[in-house]
């Protein structure tokens, strides 16, 4: 299979500021298996970053990490919560295999689910393997104002 390696950010330009959302999709006839992603979000104010997945109806189905707070936030995946034993409970699941994506409606998201203020970014680099091709990435579902993003690399070996 195919190596896809990605990375791109996202910037909130809307003055009234609105929701960063990165989102990557296999595409139809395609398989992404996500072995690494790393996230970054940068704040001016509190505000969350969160790794979840999402339905073809955009229903969070999946959610694996969220960490909120000021200035530089920083995720990865996979990710084994540690805090986690056979005493406790969680909304938080492993992602210790990666993840699979087939076709075009389950999409892998990052981003914030609070409204960001102008000029904060939010920063995806991707690892995964693919059948066909690279996976589709999209800031569509965003709030407020998000430029499509220009990769800082997008190749697929």
């Amino acid at each position: 299979m195919p190596f896809w390696s990605w990375a791109g950010t996202a910037t909130q330009s809307n003055a009234a500021g609105g929701a960063v959302l990165i989102d990557v999709t296999a595409g139809i006839g395609n398989v992404v298996h996500i072995l690494y992603a790393g996230v970054v979000g940068v704040y001016g104010a509190s505000d969350d970053i969160s790794m979840f997945i999402v339905d073809e109806d955009n229903n969070q189905v999946v959610f694996y990490a969220q960490h909120t707070g000021t200035g530089t936030r920083n995720l990865s995946f996979p990710r084994a919560p540690t805090n986690i034993d056979s005493t406790t409970s969680s909304a938080f699941v492993s992602g210790m295999g990666g993840v699979r994506l087939v076709g075009a409606d389950v999409k892998f998201s990052i981003g914030s689910l609070t409204a960001l203020a102008q000029n904060d970014t939010v920063q995806l680099l991707l690892w995964a393997w693919v059948k066909n091709q690279a996976g589709t990435i999209s800031v569509a579902r965003s709030g407020g104002t998000v430029a499509a993003i220009s990769p800082t690399v997008n190749e697929v070996y």
